[in-house]
C-alpha cells in the first residue's frame, strides 16, 4: 500500500527486505554525494539490522549523511522516537499511519532535500570560480611584458575552463584590426589567414562594436584545413569572450574545441569576469609600457642636454 501511494505520487522507489539488503543498494546509490537518493524510509523493525542500526549506518556515510530520513515505527514510547532522533533521523511516523499524512511528511523532507542540494551544488560552483579567478590573477600578476602575460593567461584559462583549445586578439585602434596575440592548442592550418582580422562583421566584431560580454559561435571547417587536424573534424565551435577595461574594448579571446556544443548558462557570469580581468590587465600592461617608453625618452633628452 505504501509503495503503491508513492508510485502514485510520482516516486521512484526502490524497496529492501531486511538491513543488509538496504545498506547494499545504499552502497550502490552512493555516487554523486547521494544524489540518486532523495529520502530513506526506514522501518525500525527489519530482519538483519533495525531501522536503528541502518540510520547509523546511513549517518556514517559522508556521501549520504545529508539525505533526509523518514522512520516508521509501531514502537509508541516517548524513547523509541527519542532514540530514532539521536541516531540521525529527521522526522518519525508511528504505525498504523494515515497516507496523506505520511506524503505531506515526504514531500515535506524531499523539498527541503533537493533544495539544500541545488544550495551545496552553487556554492561548489561559486567556490570553483574563485578559484579558477584566483589562479588567472596569479597568472597575470607574473609579468607585465604584454605578449608573455596573454600566452601564460590563455594557457591558464584554457586549463580552468577545460577548453583545450584558444586564441586571443588585441584591438589595434590605429589600423582597425584585432591582431592575434596568444594562440593554444590550434594547428597551423587554423591559423592561416587570421593573424590580422580586419572590421568583417564577424562575431569577433560584432561583440567589439556592441561590447557584448561574450557569444558563441559554430563554424565550418575547409575540407583542406580538416586534412591536417587529427580526426579531419567537420566543425569547431568558439566562445568570444570581449576584453574590456573601464568600458573600453581592449581586444576578444576565443574560447572553443572541435564539434557542435552549447555553453551552460552558469558559466557566463565566470566568462564575464574573466574578460574583466584579462582586460584590466591588457590596459595596465599597456600604460606600462608607454611609461616605460616615456622615461626612455626623457633619458635621452637628458643626456642630450648634458652633451
Amino acid at each position: 500500500m505504501l509503495r503503491a501511494a508513492l508510485d502514485l505520487a510520482g516516486y521512484t522507489v526502490h524497496s529492501a527486505y531486511s538491513g543488509p539488503e538496504a545498506i547494499a543498494f545504499l552502497e550502490k546509490a552512493r555516487w554523486g554525494e547521494g544524489e540518486g537518493v532523495d529520502l530513506i524510509l526506514l522501518d525500525l523493525m527489519m530482519p538483519g539490522m533495525n531501522g536503528i542500526e541502518v540510520c547509523r549506518w546511513v549517518r556514517s556515510q559522508p556521501a549520504l549523511a545529508q539525505v533526509p530520513v523518514l522512520v516508521l515505527t509501531a514502537y509508541h514510547t516517548a524513547q523509541d522516537r527519542l532514540t530514532a532522533l539521536e541516531v540521525g533521523a529527521n522526522d518519525y511516523v508511528a504505525k498504523p499511519f494515515d497516507t496523506v499524512e505520511l506524503l505531506a511528511r515526504v514531500n515535506n523532507l524531499v523539498r527541503w532535500h533537493r533544495a539544500e542540494r541545488e544550495a551545496q551544488a552553487e556554492m561548489r560552483r561559486r567556490n570553483e570560480e574563485l578559484q579558477a579567478l584566483n589562479r588567472i590573477a596569479t597568472t597575470l600578476n607574473q609579468t607585465l611584458k604584454l605578449p608573455d602575460l596573454l600566452q601564460q593567461t590563455l594557457t591558464t584559462v584554457c586549463q580552468v575552463t577545460g577548453l583545450p583549445r584558444g586564441t586571443i586578439y588585441l584591438l589595434q585602434s590605429s589600423t582597425e584590426t584585432l591582431e592575434l596575440v596568444a594562440h593554444q592548442g590550434l594547428p597551423r592550418a587554423l591559423l592561416q589567414g587570421v593573424r590580422r582580422v580586419s572590421r568583417d562583421g564577424s562575431a569577433m566584431w560584432r561583440i567589439i562594436e556592441g561590447m557584448q560580454p561574450f557569444s558563441i559561435t559554430t563554424l565550418s571547417i575547409p575540407p583542406h584545413q580538416r586534412e591536417e587536424i587529427p580526426g579531419e573534424p567537420s566543425q569547431i565551435t568558439w566562445v568570444s569572450i570581449l576584453l574590456a577595461a573601464k568600458g573600453q574594448a581592449m581586444g576578444v579571446m576565443n574560447l572553443g574545441d572541435y564539434g557542435h556544443w552549447s555553453l551552460p548558462t552558469e558559466k557566463a557570469p565566470l566568462l564575464g569576469a574573466i574578460g574583466h580581468q584579462i582586460g584590466a590587465a591588457v590596459a595596465n600592461a599597456r600604460l606600462y609600457a608607454r611609461t616605460q617608453r616615456r622615461v626612455a625618452e626623457l633619458t635621452t633628452l637628458r643626456e642630450v642636454a648634458l652633451e
